[in-house]
């Protein structure tokens, strides 16, 4: 399963579209196999679904999402 952290510095990002980077982590059996960060500053807030849909991001970890970006991770 691959998750993704929204990050704001290096702490989870209070809000999704705060987010300047997010923490790509792979795990399988309770174990973490590969973990890489994509910066995300340059990126609209409404193209991270999309990049994260396509690493194949099944979990997403932020502290809040409001409903306009949960409608377009629902579009996915």
């Amino acid at each position: 399963m691959k998750l993704a952290i929204m990050l704001y510095g290096n702490r989870v990002s209070p809000r999704f579209g705060y987010s300047q980077a997010v923490m790509l982590v792979e795990v399988s059996g309770g174990e973490e196999i590969r973990r890489k960060t994509l910066e995300v500053v340059d990126y609209y807030p409404e193209q991270i679904p999309v990049v994260l849909s396509k690493e194949g991001v099944e979990v997403v970890i932020s502290g809040g999402m409001n409903h306009h970006f949960q409608n377009l991770f629902r579009l996915r």
